[in-house]
């Protein structure tokens, strides 16, 4: 089976001949969907600080980081499934789902490294299709919900953990 190909933002290592300061619109490729991913199509985004620290290489060069020439970045946002490999559970064809930005985890799911940024061979929204692995995504209630799918997408990936970190935190604090 080929590649799957899209349009993409994309953002080249600062070491690389092709080094462009900036995001660079063009035709992306990647490997077609495991058993565990789905293919999205990105709905709408949300400007999170890591997007701008990686365009400005501060504090790292996160392409030299992964290790690879170009990426692309943009880890929160709600996208819409086109496809599932044949064991995904978490959602299915057309569902609205919330990115779960978490690429790499511990063994309680707590992240080590984060989707389209700093986790190695990961696609970000800045691309017209995506893949992520199925616990990436997580379905949203209608649009008719009173929250919209704007106000979901606003929502930062920082804040899916930061609340389970407060609640620990809160709770050695109490005892």
């Amino acid at each position: 089976m080929g590649n799957i190909s899209t349009e993409a933002w994309v953002l080249y290592s600062g070491k690389s001949d092709n080094a462009y300061i900036g995001l660079k619109k063009e035709k992306f490729e990647f490997s077609t969907l495991d058993d565990y991913e789905v293919l999205a199509e990105p709905l709408l985004g949300s400007w999170d600080a890591n997007l701008t620290h990686a365009i400005e290489r501060n504090p790292i060069d996160v392409c030299q980081q992964r290790g690879e020439e170009k990426i692309v970045l943009g880890n929160t946002g709600i996208v819409r499934i086109l496809k599932t490999g044949s064991k995904v559970t978490t959602s299915k064809e057309g569902d609205c789902c919330l990115v779960f930005p978490n690429a790499v985890w511990d063994r309680y799911g707590y992240p080590i490294k984060a989707y389209a940024y700093d986790a190695p061979h990961t696609i970000g929204l800045l691309a017209k299709q995506t893949k992520m692995h199925e616990m990436q995504v997580i379905p949203l209630p209608p649009n008719q919900h009173p929250l919209s799918y704007s106000q979901w997408a606003s929502f930062s990936g920082r804040y899916v953990t930061a609340w389970s970190n407060w609640e620990v935190a809160y709770g050695c604090w109490r005892l």
